[in-house]
């Protein structure tokens, strides 16, 4: 994977939203600290409550930080099922526009603090596993690998999905556009788990 120079994690500007992405960054959550050859992970978003949850996830997003060599990764969500298609404008600012996908991580990974190089999902199969917690015994879920390419529910989707962050140059023999085309929304179902959209509607309806 040929990689850009990379840009600050946190983004630009002065918009409510670019400023409240940036006080994100300057308040991580929880921290595991890296070493040689292993990258170091912050969470920026709510950690899982349970230290074998943050464990299981922190272990499969350094296994794809390594292949990409980065020593640094930004988790901006934990498990989750949903995806960013797009951003509306609105009288009261920007809204998120939504689908459902298959559950991932969403990453920024780089070389340094002020480097990010790249950004996407990382797709997660999951397991729930019965956990002692403080409370008891409790049922928890864990990222226990990552999805396969057959496991992928949606046409074209790889086990995870990344993109250059920051400027990238002009197509050139230094810097090729070459590997797989990644999904984009609308994303559509393989016919064999086709039963998973209609057990949504079902709950939706009910």
């Amino acid at each position: 994977m040929v990689l850009g120079p990379g840009a600050p994690p946190a983004g630009g500007g002065s918009t409510d939203r670019a400023t409240e992405l940036q006080m994100r960054f300057k308040n991580v959550a929880y921290i595991h600290p890296g070493s040689d050859g292993v990258p170091e992970v912050q969470w920026l978003c709510r950690p899982p409550a349970h230290k074998l949850q943050r464990a299981a996830a922190v272990e499969l997003v350094r296994k794809v930080a390594k292949r990409c060599r980065c020593n640094i990764i930004w988790i901006m969500g934990g498990l989750h099922s949903q995806a960013t298609t797009g951003w509306v404008k609105t009288a009261t600012g920007h809204v998120r526009e939504m689908a459902d996908d298959d559950c991932h991580i969403t990453v920024r990974m780089g070389t340094a603090e002020n480097i990010c190089k790249l950004h996407g999902h990382i797709y997660i199969h999951k397991e729930k596993e019965w956990i002692m917690t403080s409370g008891g015994e409790r049922k928890l879920d864990i990222a226990r690998r990552l999805m396969t390419e057959s496991e992928r529910t949606y046409v074209g989707g790889l086990p995870y999905h990344l993109w250059i962050w920051g400027p990238y140059a002009p197509v050139s023999a230094t810097w090729p556009r070459i590997g797989p085309k990644l999904p984009e929304p609308p994303f559509v179902r393989k016919p064999e788990y086709s039963h998973l959209d209609e057990k949504r509607r079902g709950r939706t309806t009910s």
